[in-house]
């Protein structure tokens, strides 16, 4: 299978493996994946890689948003924890005078 069809097939999945790919190996998709099209090559987006405890904290922070209490709250941190690492891809609007940031939020 191509990295093409891997990622034309991609579907998430609930349940995952304790598996994930090393830093070393998920550089040259993050690469890849950064060659998307850019309307004024403005990269208007941040990634960030989730492993360990900072998928604790973002447990953590999900049940501070809420106000959950209880299992809610166990059940809401807990929901990071499902697999090894999380990529987080945030918004990074750029001051351009030719695209607006609704563009920029398009290739983000």
């Amino acid at each position: 299978m191509t990295l093409l069809d891997a990622v034309a097939r991609r579907r998430s999945r609930p349940k995952v493996t304790r598996d994930a790919p090393s830093r070393e190996e998920l550089l040259p998709l993050i690469a890849a994946a950064g060659a998307v099209a850019d309307h004024g090559s403005l990269r208007p987006w941040r990634l960030i890689e989730l492993r360990g405890d900072a998928l604790e904290r973002l447990g953590a922070a999900f049940v501070e948003a809420t106000g959950d209490e209880g299992a809610a709250a166990a059940k809401l941190a807990g929901k990071p924890l499902r697999a090894p690492l999380l990529i987080a891809i945030v918004a990074a609007h750029r001051e351009s005078p030719k695209v607006a940031e609704w563009e920029q939020d398009a290739v983000a």
